[in-house]
């Protein structure tokens, strides 16, 4: 399934991959103007809000220990290479430059699969 559409360019730097338009949903950025944009609005977030920011990670980190300890685990194996980084592979899905580790269950932290974003999603989806 295809989320993307090509039709108008974007209005901010004239790129073609665009989100298909649905009710309710602006469609002036392109994807990638859209996703700057939330990150400028999460660093905001952080740097203005620094205790709700804190909360909410802690919120997190309470609810989810087990993906905390997962993710500190293969970031220490990239660290010390028992683990590639995840520029230097390819998405086991469709073959482009993997951008996330996967782990099919966090009780394993080092079972993981590159891919890219897409495919990820395309994963937790299922």
């Amino acid at each position: 399934m295809d989320t993307t559409s090509t039709t108008k360019p974007c209005k901010k730097c004239g790129g073609t991959r665009r989100y298909k338009p649905r009710p309710g949903r602006k469609t002036g950025a392109c994807i990638d103007c859209a996703n700057k944009l939330n990150r400028e609005w999460a660093r905001k977030d952080r740097k203005n809000n620094p205790e709700i920011y804190k909360q909410r990670l802690k919120k997190y980190k309470d609810n989810h220990p087990e993906r905390g300890t997962a993710h500190w685990k293969v970031n220490n194996a990239i660290k010390y290479g028992k683990l590639p980084k995840i520029s230097d592979c390819s998405c086991a899905d469709c073959g482009i430059e993997a951008r996330e580790y996967h782990h099919k269950d966090y009780s394993k932290p080092l079972e993981v699969v590159p891919l890219c974003h897409q495919c990820h999603i395309k994963r937790h989806l299922k």
